[in-house]
């Protein structure tokens, strides 16, 4: 499996070979077909990558606090370990996935395999997602388009919170790839939409959807212009779709607005705001988080449990399928807002464009030609190992395996064999640093390895008893992370291990 990565260090980014990803509870596995670059979003997050260590703490002062807080509490030394081994953890790339299910969780009826759907999963070529954050594409639009459904999910729960009706003047703050979906979506609720920015050909684009369209760089008070386009009242609400460290969006909605008027952020803004604007005029802020409702949320997104639909109308995963609605009957038209398509194996090409062409809208990565091998290991080398002492491997490699566990027994020699882990990439990134000669994400491969002989459980405390049994069973030595076990249950099955083993049994 090939997935898209970004180096936190440095900026670049990278195609990576990893075993396929397994499909856990309540979810599906997808071939991808088109993955929607969001030149916005994902150039934000490459700029990030490549600023300096100091612009970088500028950036996020959130996480400055968290760092000193972390100094206080674990020292000096520690805390830099800490934040090396964050920046050097590649991150996934993309959220706005399209392809055909290839393989479903067990008891799951909703998905089937063959079927076509879209994701926010990242850019790769295998890809498993949770079935709240998956929807079916209906027959009539094309993958291509269907791409376009995370973003615009996006756009759609703004318009969502904003709540316009028929005939109310709505001003759509930066007309990037959500701000121009946000126009259709404001002209198919019957709103009059004027459009700013500083980019007449995004403007262009939006007059051609039915706004009203003001560069901000003309001689023409944006006030003024808002004025004479409302009959004098001001905006009913305002949208800010755009993305800066600025306060002035904020400060300008409030001056453009009317008495009671509402301002929704969808983008990014400096939030300094100025008291004495809202106070007069008593306006309703708030900030649009992502594609709705169950957003960040566990038990939504990995658990699969949905909000009651007479309480949460507008969850993430409907305002997919809305979207995708909106597509199917020729309201939203996405294809004006296609720049460029990348074969996925030149997906780095796709990026060095992004950087160097602010007048890129939407950017398509295609996987006609990239080989959606499935995979369950990958070996990085061929080692002699002495099975006479331990030959260690892993499962799982989350914060406490990757920043402690492996280290400490490579710093005392142990012989590194492989590491499992669910997802491919976090195991192959923590086997290439640390000199382990094999990833893996099917357990039945990594446990039957001859080589190995020493199995460190490392995942969540709930599953450790079921695997330590399981390695003991095999024949594998184990060490544990506290606890053994969570039940009395579990560590009676393992104990009756012991006892019906008597004679050299493995060691725990």
């Amino acid at each position: 499996m090939k997935q898209l990565l970004q180096s936190l260090k440095t900026g670049d980014t990278f195609v990576e070979e990893c075993p396929t990803p397994i499909v856990g509870s309540n979810s599906v596995r997808i071939k991808t077909k088109r993955t929607l670059i969001s030149p916005g979003t994902e150039k934000m997050l490459v700029d990030f990558g490549k600023s300096s260590l100091i612009d970088k703490a500028k950036k996020q002062p959130e996480k400055v606090k968290e760092v000193f807080n972390k100094i206080y509490t674990d020292g000096l030394f520690a805390t830099i370990d800490a934040v090396n081994s964050k920046l050097e953890e590649p991150i996934k790339m993309g959220y706005s996935n399209v392809g055909v299910v290839d393989k479903c969780s067990s008891g799951l009826d909703e998905f089937k395999i063959g079927d076509r759907v879209v994701s926010n999963g990242s850019h790769s070529d295998h890809v498993v997602v949770n079935k709240n954050l998956c929807a079916h594409i209906p027959a009539n639009v094309s993958d291509e388009d269907a791409s376009f459904t995370v973003v615009g999910s996006i756009a759609l729960q703004g318009v969502r919170l904003l709540k316009p009706s028929i005939g109310e003047y709505i001003v759509v703050i930066g007309v990037g790839l959500i701000g121009l979906l946000s126009v259709q979506i404001l002209k198919a609720n019957g709103c009059k939409v004027l459009a700013v920015d500083y980019d007449n050909k995004k403007l262009e684009m939006a007059k051609s959807f039915g706004a009203n369209v003001l560069n901000m760089s003309s001689e023409i008070a944006f006030d003024q212009y808002v004025k004479a386009n409302t009959n004098g009242n001001g905006a009913d609400g305002v949208l800010i779709c755009a993305s800066t460290d600025s306060n002035d969006p904020i400060n300008q909605a409030a001056i453009i607005s009317r008495k009671r008027g509402k301002i929704i952020l969808v983008g990014v803004s400096g939030l300094n705001i100025d008291r004495s604007l809202f106070y007069e005029k008593e306006l309703i802020f708030q900030v649009s988080c992502s594609y709705g409702p169950g957003r960040y949320d566990d038990n939504y997104e990995r658990l699969g449990q949905d909000y009651p639909f007479g309480f949460v109308r507008w969850t993430e995963k409907r305002n997919f399928e809305s979207f995708l609605e909106l597509l199917a009957s020729n309201v939203v038209n996405v294809k004006p807002l296609i720049s460029e398509r990348y074969n996925f194996d030149n997906a780095s090409e796709a990026y060095s464009s992004l950087l160097n062409n602010k007048g890129l809208i939407g950017v398509i990565l295609e996987y006609e030609n990239t080989l959606n091998k499935e995979i369950d290991s990958l070996t990085f080398s061929n080692v002699n190992y002495n099975v006479m002492d331990p030959v260690v491997g892993f499962i799982g490699a989350g914060n406490y395996a990757s920043r402690v566990l492996i280290p400490s027994f490579k710093k005392n020699n142990a012989q590194l064999h492989s590491i499992l882990t669910t997802n491919g990439l976090t195991g192959t990134t923590n086997a290439k640093k640390n000199g382990f000669s094999k990833s893996y994400t099917n357990y039945d491969s990594f446990i039957s390895d001859d080589s190995l002989n020493t199995v460190v459980v490392a995942t969540k405390h709930n599953s450790h008893a079921g695997l330590v049994q399981k390695c003991l069973e095999v024949g594998k030595n184990v060490w544990v992370e506290k606890p053994l076990a969570i039940s009395f249950d579990q560590h009676t099955q393992i104990e009756k291990f012991y006892l019906n083993n008597p004679d050299n049994p493995p060691q725990l």
